[in-house]
């Protein structure tokens, strides 16, 4: 939590100087031990996000706060977001569904996800690597829960994708 407010600061207060020099985005992903699913939450600084998306669109999308995630526009975003944060387990792609997102006033958004129903016991991959084709400073962080402990990883422009590790997670 602490990190938290500590990037909203920053974000602040660059925002308000008018550049940075570096981007965050992070991810919170639990896997749920009662439904099965991985849930979790993508929390970018929302101007980096839709400049990122514009830059790579030629015609340029609605901001954030003005779309409902039943908009048609909105499954641009969807899109993105799905494209450049996976979850690959036992060779495969887990689909992610969006199912909310949050805009805030502070200047981040919050995009909401769940998978469906899965098994797994080993070891996976996630691959997050969201505006890093936009912002080669782009420093991406995820948070796995895993039953009572968690881990964090850190993904840059060179290292798009990390081993989450199991072993050392289970409360038997």
């Amino acid at each position: 939590m602490k990190a938290i407010f500590t990037f909203l600061f920053v974000s602040l207060i660059c925002t308000s100087a008018g550049a940075h020099d570096y981007f965050f985005a992070f991810a919170e992903v639990e896997y749920n031990l009662t439904t099965g699913k991985f849930e979790g939450t993508i929390t970018v600084t929302t101007h980096d996000f839709e400049n990122s998306m514009n830059g790579i669109r030629s015609k340029e999308l609605p901001a954030l706060e003005t779309l409902k995630i039943s908009d048609s526009l909105f499954s641009v975003y969807r899109n993105e977001l799905k494209k450049k944060f996976k979850l690959n387990i036992q060779g495969a792609t887990l689909p992610l569904e969006i199912v909310g997102h949050q805009v805030y006033m502070v200047g981040t958004t919050e995009f909401y996800f769940e998978s469906d129903e899965v098994e797994f016991n080993s070891d996976f991959t996630c691959t997050f690597d969201l505006m890093m084709n936009s912002y080669q400073e782009q420093q991406n962080k995820l948070t796995f829960i895993y039953g009572s402990n968690k881990e964090t990883y850190t993904f840059f422009y060179n290292k798009r994708s990390n081993t989450i590790k199991l072993e050392s997670k289970n409360d038997d």
